[in-house]
């Protein structure tokens, strides 16, 4: 081998080496901390629960694919806007700072009709836009979402809360039988009564006669959007010759809740478990949803996923962020439970398919939601204080005369004090100075945390890509940098590592690059300990404390999230 060829092999060697040493030592306190399974062997991993999230999974039928789920964020904060002239008006700015976020730059260009930035960004033609509100015998009703396609994707996507009428949605905590055939027949739809089925919700709790219900005020929304739903998601899909064609059901906050009503109703309608009739694969991509079925409801959607996941034409991502409040409502007490397992993400930007999280269920859950709000009311008042103080002592524009290279003693000792706090109230960008005021757990509800973090891992992963890549071409051999009496070691373990997709196929451990930095959604000054930082709000119905699975069990455990 030339020299330098060898010397090329060697700094590459070196690269790899140092990031396979920091991200195990990152790795490790993570496992630690979440108690999370380490490689594949059942004994090692009995007690414990979980994953960070490996593309050696979800490369396997029902697994979650990275790309899928920034997919899904991106064209459920899309929702956010339309084609009216009205658009945006009374947006917030972690609202634009998403969609900037989506569409690469700044300005005009998020503030396109939405039609265009599908077309322009996403080769999406936009089919039609869902607007139904108001009250309807009683009911509150406020539904806005899209429907998009092209040749072999189909995207239906529903706006979050932002108007009065969907809180009073989100603050029901009815509930309703789910017979979307009946209701969307009614002369006014969307009115499902939910007193309707409660003989059979208490008294038959048990037998054949008790019914499936849900969130009595999601469905209504959800009910209004079904004929658009069979015009072109269904319609379309039943046509002959159709190709294999995705399916995304997509939303956050109320959007999500929405969305997973909707996945529900298609994954029921369509015969999915026929591969020849139905070739097509659904998504639920849902970003900090709430609760929205009852325990029966969800018995019979996992029942369904279960039988249709080795077909790999369905996949629930249930996307949590750090402290977001939203997936914790409705309690569970009140009978209401998520899909699917949870895929969790870290205030680091770590992503963890179905960790075991405290205080997420039952007394603990609601005593942990008090104790924040308590907390939020405190943190309004002290911010409110702050940024108070802030403005009565921020320099008036035109106290200082920049336009000449002469620099007083005072404006240098301005310039000074600005760079010891460069994040200064004069500095601060519109959704800088709204994640300041905000609260933790409400400002971890964001998209903008959604879009960044899934985004981030996807970058760390072709990072490895790119350098595996790089070294093939250099190198055939190389020994350990750090150790010169190391024997000699194959390239083959750079293919490995790529072949497994970022995981030793034997021990299971990551190999990453070092977390990179990325914007955080926590005040500078919130200190927290470990154990609230355990205490992330998950709300994952498949993860309650309970004793580990007995091990006749360990299969079921270790399928693919």
């Amino acid at each position: 081998m030339p020299p330098t060829t060898r010397r090329s092999s060697e700094q590459l060697a070196s690269v790899l080496y140092s990031r396979v040493t920091k991200q195990e030592d990152l790795n490790r306190s993570i496992y630690q901390k979440f108690n999370l399974k380490w490689g594949d062997d059942p004994l090692e991993n009995q007690g414990k629960q979980g994953r960070l999230y490996s593309p050696k999974y979800a490369n396997q039928p029902g697994g979650i694919q990275l790309e899928d789920a920034i997919f899904g964020v991106q064209m459920a904060h899309l929702a956010c806007t339309d084609d009216s002239e009205e658009r945006l008006q009374q947006s917030s700015p972690h609202t634009i700072e998403a969609l900037e976020a989506i569409v690469g730059e700044r300005g005009d260009a998020a503030r396109q009709p939405l039609s265009t930035i599908l077309k322009d960004h996403f080769d999406l033609e936009m089919d039609c836009w869902i607007n139904e509100s108001g009250f309807k015998k009683g009911h509150a009703i406020d539904t806005q979402a899209f429907i998009a396609h092209n040749d072999d994707t189909i995207v239906l996507a529903y706006r979050f809360s932002v108007s009065m009428l969907d809180w009073i949605t989100n603050l029901t905590v009815s509930s309703s039988e789910w017979k979307p055939h009946v209701d969307e027949k009614r002369v006014i739809p969307c009115c499902a009564n939910p007193c309707q089925g409660l003989f059979t919700k208490y008294c038959c709790s048990i037998g054949k006669q008790r019914k499936p219900r849900v969130h009595t005020g999601y469905y209504n929304n959800f009910v209004s959007s079904i004929p658009h739903i069979r015009k072109y998601i269904l319609e379309r899909l039943q046509e002959p010759n159709r190709k294999p064609t995705k399916i995304y059901l997509c939303g956050e906050s109320l959007g999500a809740a929405i969305a997973t009503l909707a996945f529900c109703f298609i994954l029921l309608e369509l015969p999915f478990e026929n591969i020849d009739e139905c070739p097509h694969k659904v998504y639920s991509v849902t970003a900090g949803s709430p609760r929205v079925v009852d325990p029966l409801m969800r018995q019979i959607i996992m029942d369904r996923m279960q039988l249709l996941r080795p077909l790999d034409n369905a996949c629930i991502i249930r996307l949590v962020y750090n402290h977001d409040l939203v997936p914790h409502l409705p309690f569970e007490f009140l009978g209401y439970d998520h899909l699917e397992k949870l895929v969790f993400i870290t205030s680091d930007g770590d992503v963890i398919i179905n960790p075991r999280l405290r205080h997420t269920h039952g007394f603990g859950e609601v005593k942990k939601i008090f104790r924040q709000s308590y907390w939020m009311y405190d943190h309004n008042a002290t911010m409110q204080t702050i940024v108070d103080s802030r403005y009565d002592s921020t320099t008036q524009p035109g106290e200082l005369n920049n336009n000449n290279n002469t620099i007083t003693d005072s404006q240098q000792q301005d310039q000074q004090e600005d760079q010891e706090q460069p994040f200064s109230q004069r500095t601060k960008t519109a959704f800088e100075l709204e994640c300041e005021a905000t609260p933790g757990p409400i400002k971890d509800h964001m998209p903008i945390w959604y879009l960044t973090f899934t985004q981030n891992l996807k970058e760390r992963y072709e990072s490895v890509e790119t350098t595996v890549t790089e070294f093939r071409r250099n190198s055939t051999w190389f020994k350990s940098p750090h150790d010169d009496d190391a024997p000699l070691v194959s390239s083959s373990i750079a293919g490995s590592l790529l072949a497994s997709s970022g995981h030793d196929p034997e021990s299971g451990r990551s190999y990453l690059p070092p977390l990179q930095e990325a914007p955080s959604s926590r005040d500078d000054d919130e200190d927290e300990s470990e154990e609230e930082e355990e205490d992330n709000i998950d709300n994952n119905n498949t993860a309650k404390d309970s004793p580990p699975p007995p091990q006749e069990e360990a299969a079921k455990v270790e399928q693919p999230s």
